[in-house]
């Protein structure tokens, strides 16, 4: 089906003020809010004055207020605001928000007696550490017997009551053993003697 191009021309003209009509019409009934909002925004130090100037006059002649909006504003200087109190308040809403996350369940509080079970056990004691000293051989003179002992590549020589490198006192000596007392704990080691 063809047009005459000025049955063409007439439709497109008619098409083109209808929605020039339509953008018209609908400006004109967003118009009235955007001036409300305009107005209430300009308005309000004005209605703030006139609240002021409505507190000097008496009860009976004061108007009373129509809305909630229109509600009477304190007069005075408006508060100080307090940045460092705000910035405070502002800070954990800035965390990380891919942080790692645990959706376990927290533990749960143990008793006293559990605590002390679950508690190590205390260390064991201190110990003496081994006999450095391998027996060499033996020799008695006059009641009185000398061991000959070596340590690495020192050899020692000691009689009972003697103290070796400062932390080891011969304190018996017979055929059999040697006796040795490790003087920071005083506790005892036995060295076999007869075996090289």
């Amino acid at each position: 089906m063809t047009l005459a191009p000025r049955l063409r021309a007439v439709l497109l003209a008619a098409g083109l003020a209808l929605t020039v009509a339509a953008i018209g019409w609908v400006e004109s009934r967003d118009e009235p809010a955007d001036e409300k909002r305009a107005n209430a925004r300009t308005a309000a130090p004005r209605v703030t004055a006139a609240r002021t100037d409505d507190t000097k006059m008496p009860d009976s002649t004061r108007p009373a207020p129509s809305s909630p909006a229109a509600a009477p504003v304190p007069a005075g200087p408006a508060p100080a605001v307090d940045l460092t109190r705000a910035r405070r308040a502002l800070q954990p809403l800035a965390a990380d928000a891919f942080a790692p996350q645990s959706w376990a369940p927290p533990p749960r509080k143990l008793t006293a007696a559990e605590q002390a079970a679950a508690a190590p056990p205390p260390p064991p004691p201190p110990q003496a550490p081994p006999l450095p000293y391998r027996y060499v051989g033996m020799m008695g003179d006059d009641g009185r017997t000398t061991l000959f002992l070596s340590n690495g590549e020192r050899d020692l020589m000691a009689r009972p009551g003697d103290v070796l490198d400062g932390v080891w006192r011969l304190e018996l000596v017979n055929e059999q053993r040697a006796l040795f007392v490790y003087v920071p704990l005083q506790q005892s080691r036995t060295l076999t003697l007869g075996a090289r």
